[in-house]
């Protein structure tokens, strides 16, 4: 998977703009770089969460065949995914984002008690137990990543599908319930990217919307076939663009 850069200061150059542009690999620091025709150095930072970006890179690898990774990828997403509710709740209770981070990295290495906090502090949040992947959905995920089970494509969307109903439904409640802590989340992630660059460096905040994306208006449920649809028509436009004018 890779994603688009534009150069910013060609596209507002005077007196003819011009679009100059990159397609980078995706990084797992968040921070990308690249020098234009021009000589023009930039460097941003992309807002979007882990869970945002491994959902998109399982998509990627659907596309490409590439079943196995699709759900790895997808199991990754969810993960992360619990990750940033708890964090959230945690914020709009008022406690100190190290303290947050502290009481996480006791389980970091560890899924079942990672599910196990989504599971209490959504109950605690909501007075509700959520919805999570059925007993065959988790024995299938664990046959493919722990035992080498190699996936056909309808299993992998089918997978996806559900990981994707999963996310949604409780990313779109929590735009709304908690806003401000969203935000928050988002500006954190982005200042620890930018405190990774060098002192001095000019830094842009890039938004890369994804499907499953903070930075979206809120919608219903998706089909995942209808957004591998669409990234398919953007990768064949995204490859003319880099075959005509790279």
């Amino acid at each position: 998977m890779r994603l688009f850069f534009h150069c910013l200061e060609c596209a507002a150059g005077a007196p003819k703009p011009s679009l100059n542009f990159a397609f980078l690999d995706i990084r797992n620091d968040g921070l990308y770089e690249f020098t234009c025709p021009k000589g023009h150095k930039i460097v941003n930072a992309l807002q979007e969460q882990k869970f945002e970006i491994l959902f998109e890179i399982g998509a990627h690898a659907v596309l490409d065949g590439y079943y196995r990774e699709a759900v790895s990828s997808f199991s990754a997403s969810l993960e992360r995914f619990y990750e940033f509710y708890v964090k959230v709740i945690c914020l709009s209770r008022g406690i100190d984002d190290s303290q947050i981070q502290n009481a996480w990295n006791g389980i970091s290495r560890q899924s079942e008690r990672q599910l196990g906090a989504f599971i209490y502090v959504f109950l605690v949040e909501t007075g509700q137990t959520p919805q999570i992947l059925s007993n065959r959905e988790r024995e299938f995920r664990n046959k493919v990543i722990h035992k080498g089970r190699i996936p056909e494509m309808n299993e992998a969307i089918e997978y996806g599908q559900k990981v994707l109903d999963l996310i949604l439904q409780v990313l779109n409640d929590l735009k709304q319930s908690h806003e401000e802590e969203v935000h928050k989340m988002v500006s954190q992630h982005v200042e620890r990217i930018v405190a990774k660059a060098p002192k001095g460096t000019q830094i842009s905040t890039l938004s890369h919307i994804t499907i499953v994306s903070i930075s979206a208006e809120a919608t219903g449920a998706k089909k995942l076939q209808d957004e591998l649809d669409r990234l398919t028509f953007e990768r064949k436009l995204f490859g003319d663009i880099e075959k005509n004018y790279m």
